[in-house]
């Protein structure tokens, strides 16, 4: 036989009582109250061999020589309950504990057999006893059982949407936003507990789990306010030392100046909850914690919490659908509008190059058009440099550039010997795309008037209906014209930056027809450059030594014999210095 309920009747209101005929009245009543059930023959036993036993629990002391009575009840289904009664005294009160029990009864929530005999014999007691207290009742219990994970699941759907909505609407630090202290203190102070049992969540952000049910309720019909100072005479005479106000006061001012700012239920939960939700919500949390805190629930109450759980999960779960076939972040919305801008940029284009290609023309956009200006002046500078080339006193440098409407340097050319330079700059004087219109750079040196212009102008086309295709109306092409850039710009660094032998050219010819002395070292090559007939030594136009080709400075050496100056020469251990080649060869053959 298994126990299925037990509990206690305490302090019977007769002063006096015969067990014996009490418990026959209760048979004649429980008969009455269930007049199908059927009692066995000689099932009232009553046993009284327990004198000299005393049982202890928490100060209670139950006298020797109790009472047992025993009732055996078959019901309407052919189950057979036992009832046992236990009569006891407590402090010279009479106690009755009653225990129910069974060997072929299937506990079920949609079994009511226990609850009405539970039921109906705790009524007829009652009357005759001053209160009722349940020790078990495991006929309550399967019905709690059933009714917990319907609650956690409810529960933390609730969770969910809560949560899913408000970072879609509000982004992933809403609960920094809106949550207010007295909720996060008390998630802060479960957290630590939490997290130290179950470590492999640590890293996990789950705040909105581990706040109570009620809170979920708080968040959802969430109200704020903001502060909107405005001017008080009070609060002005308080800052200038002439009015004393206490906190309280001040709180109130200032509290007075807000204004609404939010209203969560309005705003948000009220479009995709229905409008009852608030009210189902705390029956359904009153509800959650009657039955988690394990107090007792008949069938009646398992129906009513069962129907509001349903209640408030259908409403979730529309609430999650409807959310997520209309609500999206503004993350997603970005993306969204970005794929279909995408999408309709690749139509025009597609289209675009059908058309392009019948017309014969390309209508570039701004980003080609400098790209194609780049590429084409950089192509031109690289063929330039081989043309400076031939202008071996002259470097030229090539620089990395981006046109823009600011000034760039596009080459540097440098004169070795005295390194003087002219810088060239290019300018993206105007940019467009428009199909058929005009984009132009301009070249120029720096601290010079004169400007060179390349142009490029975009293509245009139309369809033409009689002949159902695109025609050109512009062809696309650069304005440049090479040639007469190239012989401009040489025109301006011959100028600037002369040739040094040139430059030297008439000294060099009246030192020959004077007979005074060389300009140039004639025969010695630049240890440096390798060129001969370079290096200057005619003392005004540069320093002595210097190629007028790279620019380098070559060390001389005066010859003791003959006195001419040529480059290198050593100088031996007895403190004698060579002698220049010519004057070596002389040696050589005498």
């Amino acid at each position: 036989m298994d126990e299925y309920v037990k509990f206690l009747m305490v302090e019977n209101k007769s002063s006096t009582l015969d067990l014996h005929a009490y418990i026959c009245d209760l048979k004649k009543k429980i008969h009455k109250l269930f007049p199908h059930y059927r009692f066995i023959d000689n099932s009232l036993i009553e046993d009284t061999g327990f004198a000299g036993i005393k049982k202890r629990n928490e100060n209670i002391i139950f006298d020797e020589g109790r009472q047992w009575y025993k009732l055996d009840i078959i019901d309407e289904d052919d189950t057979l309950w036992k009832v046992e009664f236990q009569f006891g005294t407590f402090e010279n009160s009479l106690n009755l504990e009653v225990t129910i029990s069974a060997g072929n009864y299937k506990l079920d929530e949609k079994n009511i057999s226990l609850e009405r005999l539970k039921s109906g014999i705790k009524d007829i007691l009652y009357k005759d006893w001053e209160k009722v207290i349940w020790l078990m009742d495991k006929d309550s219990e399967i019905l709690s059982t059933k009714l917990y994970p319907e609650i956690y699941i409810t529960e933390n759907l609730t969770r969910q949407f809560i949560n899913e909505l408000m970072i879609k609407k509000y982004g992933v630090d809403w609960w920094d936003k809106f949550v207010p202290q007295k909720i996060t203190k008390k998630q802060k102070n479960r957290l630590t507990g939490y997290k130290s049992i179950v470590s492999k969540f640590k890293n996990v952000d789950e705040k909105l789990m581990s706040i109570d049910t009620r809170d979920l309720l708080y968040l959802i019909s969430l109200k704020g306010s903001k502060w909107v100072p405005t001017y008080n005479t009070e609060i002005n005479e308080f800052l200038n030392g002439t009015l004393e106000l206490n906190n309280s006061r001040i709180k109130q001012i200032l509290s007075e100046q807000n204004t609404n700012d939010y209203d969560l239920w309005s705003d948000l939960f009220s479009h995709y909850l229905p409008e009852d939700f608030e009210e189902k919500f705390k029956i359904f949390t009153d509800n959650r914690n009657h039955v988690m805190h394990n107090k007792l629930i008949d069938r009646d109450a398992f129906r009513i919490i069962w129907d509001s759980i349903n209640e408030v999960n259908t409403g979730i779960k529309n609430a999650l659908s409807k959310m997520n076939s209309e609500v999206i972040s503004d993350e997603e919305r970005i993306a969204n509008i970005a794929r279909v801008q995408q999408f309709n940029e690749e139509q025009v284009y597609n289209e675009q190059i059908i058309a392009e290609e019948e017309a014969g023309v390309s209508v570039r956009t701004d980003e080609d058009i400098l790209s194609m200006f780049e590429e084409k002046i950089t192509s031109y500078l690289d063929d330039f440099d081989d043309l400076l080339r031939f202008r071996d006193y002259l470097s030229m440098k090539v620089h990395s550039f981006e046109l823009s409407q600011e000034p760039c340097n596009l080459i540097t050319i440098t004169r070795n010997y005295d390194q003087k330079d002219m810088q060239l700059l290019g300018v993206l004087e105007s940019l467009s795309s428009n199909p058929g219109s005009s984009s132009i750079v301009t070249m120029y040196f720096k601290d010079y008037e004169e400007q060179f212009k390349v142009e490029y102008i975009n293509g245009a086309y139309e369809f033409n209906e009689e002949q159902s295709n695109y025609m050109p109306i512009t062809m696309d092409q650069f304005i440049l014209n090479e040639e007469e850039l190239t012989g401009s710009l040489l025109e301006l660094i011959d100028a600037e930056l002369e040739n040094p032998f040139e430059q030297i050219k008439a000294d060099v010819y009246s030192s020959k027809r004077d007979g005074g002395n060389d300009i140039l070292l004639e025969n010695e090559v630049c240890e440096y450059c390798g060129e001969s007939d370079s290096i200057y030594i005619g003392k005004t136009l540069t320093d002595d030594g210097k190629c007028l080709k790279c620019g380098k400075i070559n060390d001389l050496t005066e010859c003791p014999r003959c006195s001419r100056q040529f480059v290198g020469g050593t100088i031996y251990a007895d403190g004698s210095e060579s002698f220049c080649e010519n004057c070596e060869d002389e040696i050589e053959d005498t």
